[in-house]
């Protein structure tokens, strides 16, 4: 006799299709920090992907200064987001992600501190790029031509930082309060190190940026004359996507790189502790120089000028 299989009932799960949602529901919700850490990089790939496919775009346009290759109106929105995926899309996430995924293995500890909280910043940051793009698409990012696009666009920036900040607090919190009983800071990888020193950096400078972005979403939203409107965004909020800020989010590549030289070449770490210190040193160079070029108050001009050098002077330095 041969078995026929009964056909399933209408309206009952399989097991199959159970043990896949619960699969997927495991990785929504997981405190596991190697997850964290493994979904935080494959998001910023696809945002890697869009980011060159921008770059490459916008190459193809500056071949020939007579090229039409792309609309004169949407050039400098494509820049803005290429600049925005680079920085807060790409850059600063991947290394998050990594130093999520690897720093709790690495200090001793089970998992990553208020694992909650790193997840909490991963959707935070997700979510917020996804706004920021779907903004500059419908013609809202900095200078663009949609006012309630503009304030999706700083919305989404507010929130992409805040995510950061979130997973910034977590890496600090593990490397400092999380380590095997006998590990201390100098006995730390470069790696954990870095990302120790690079998530205080972030927690330096990105909330300057915060507060600069809600000043000006503030004054968009119902004056838009303190701070320049949709056209003058860039110039409050652009030291953010250029040198010397980037360097910061690049603090943990640093130790990444000095960790995976010598693995590679199967050798011990020469000059650990110089090593350690140069970290340190590189890290209060760069936000040194952040502070001293991007917001420098002058008083000259009107009173809205005054108020435009004060505001950024005061939220970093006092």
């Amino acid at each position: 006799m041969s078995a026929v299989e009964a056909p399933p009932v209408m309206g009952v799960v399989s097991t199959s299709d159970t043990q896949r949602m619960n699969g997927v529901g495991a990785w929504i919700i997981t405190t596991d920090h190697r997850r964290i850490g493994r979904m935080t990089i494959v998001a910023s790939a696809l945002w890697l992907i869009v980011a060159a496919s921008l770059g490459a775009l916008l190459g193809i346009e500056r071949v020939a200064s007579s090229s039409t290759f792309l609309p004169a109106d949407a050039i400098d929105q494509m820049f803005v987001l290429m600049q925005t995926l680079a920085s807060f899309g790409v850059l600063l996430p991947v290394l998050f992600g990594v130093a999520v995924a690897v720093v709790p293995t690495q200090v001793g500890a089970r998992t990553i501190a208020v694992a909650r909280v790193a997840l909490l910043g991963f959707y935070g940051w997700l979510i917020g790029v996804v706004l920021m793009v779907v903004a500059i698409v419908a013609n809202g990012g900095p200078a663009g031509g949609n006012a309630q696009m503009v304030d999706l666009f700083l919305i989404g920036l507010g929130t992409t930082i805040l995510g950061l900040l979130a997973t910034a607090v977590a890496v600090f919190a593990t490397v400092a309060s999380s380590r095997r009983p006998g590990l201390s800071l100098a006995d730390a990888s470069l790696l954990s190190w870095s990302s120790l020193v690079g998530a205080v950096a972030v927690l330096i400078s990105l909330p300057v940026l915060l507060g600069t972005v809600i000043y000006v979403a503030v004054d968009h939203q119902y004056d838009r004359l303190a701070f320049g409107g949709a056209a003058s965004v860039m110039s409050w909020i652009g030291w953010g996507f250029t040198q010397p800020q980037t360097f910061v989010y690049a603090i943990i590549a640093v130790g990444l790189l000095a960790q995976m030289a010598p693995s590679m070449a199967g050798q011990s770490q020469p000059l650990r502790g110089a090593m350690l210190v140069g970290v340190g040193l590189v890290a209060a160079t760069v936000i040194g120089t952040v502070t001293q070029t991007s917001q420098m108050f002058v008083w000259e001009g009107t009173l809205f000028d005054k108020l435009d050098s004060f505001v950024p002077y005061a939220l970093y330095n006092l």
